[in-house]
């Protein structure tokens, strides 16, 4: 792919982001996802590739980027971005960690004098991709932005060891929305089982009182369902029923959840119930 403008966001544990900015009418990357890195490869840079002897500015990321780790356990990233069109921006994780849990937050319009355009009816500002390589076990998540967009982001990226993928699992996923996505790379794990009220219990100390965790877990369940990729094109009533499965979850969860409550029970569990926990976080980020 080319792009005119190019930041790299590495993320460099316990809490430092770096960032790695190129600018030029042409620049061409990928990101490599089959093969390890090579003598002549930028290792500050790999997975990703750019073309030519791009010259790149380093400095380090400002307050409005931060990153919060656990060791072997997960690491929540969140940035607030004003970016104009024409960039292409890699938020790079640690071996080892891979984003699983997305969060967009749209920045409030300034005010015109008269009625704001609903946010559904705007053009989407750009793309995102998640990439994996197996090999030095990196990932990477890309915004392609199109148009001059300001937004937030939060991600929250387990420990390899807690994923469980297949070795068939995917090496690229794309979506329009990130709960898509979080969906899409819970749903693909090695041997995953429809989800259970068991398998939220862990997570009680998360919901409110009374909450009906058999009737979440069919919910639960049913997000899955519809929000796997060969489900995208929803019709009026799989959409209405995907709203009201997602209602369910944000009832259940109410003001008694945290995000940390979640990622502590999420450790504890088995794979339908990490796969729950993500899920459940989603609506915590």
């Amino acid at each position: 792919m080319w792009t005119k403008h190019s930041v790299i966001q590495k993320i460099e544990l316990p809490s430092s982001v770096r960032l790695y900015q190129a600018h030029d009418q042409n620049i061409v990357w990928s990101f490599e996802r089959d093969r390890g890195i090579r003598p002549d490869d930028d290792r500050d840079l790999f997975p990703f590739l750019f073309q030519g002897n791009l010259a790149f500015s380093k400095s380090n990321a400002g307050r409005e980027t931060s990153v919060q780790y656990r060791r072997q356990k997960d690491v929540v990233f969140r940035d607030d971005y004003s970016i104009p069109e024409g960039f292409v921006i890699g938020i790079l994780f640690p071996p080892e960690y891979v984003p699983a849990v997305f969060k967009f937050k749209d920045k409030p319009y300034i005010p015109t004098g008269g009625m704001n355009v609903a946010s559904s009816t705007r053009t989407p500002p750009g793309n995102f991709d998640v990439f994996f390589n197996r090999k030095t076990k990196q990932s990477a998540v890309v915004f392609l932005i199109h148009q001059p967009t300001v937004f937030g982001f939060s991600c929250i990226a387990p420990h390899i060891s807690t994923l469980q993928l297949s070795e068939s699992s995917e090496q690229r996923y794309s979506g329009s929305d990130p709960l898509d996505l979080t969906v899409a790379i819970g749903a693909d794990e090695a041997n995953y089982q429809p989800i259970s009220s068991d398998d939220l219990r862990p997570y009680a100390r998360a919901f409110r009182n009374g909450a009906d965790l058999t009737e979440l877990s069919d919910k639960v369940n049913e997000l899955i369902r519809l929000l796997k990729p060969e489900n995208v094109h929803r019709n009026s009533e799989e959409l209405a029923a995907t709203q009201k499965a997602v209602k369910t979850a944000v009832d259940a969860i109410g003001f008694a959840g945290s995000l940390t409550t979640i990622l502590d029970s999420y450790h504890a569990g088995g794979i339908a119930a990490r796969v729950a926990g993500r899920i459940l976080a989603y609506f915590l980020l």
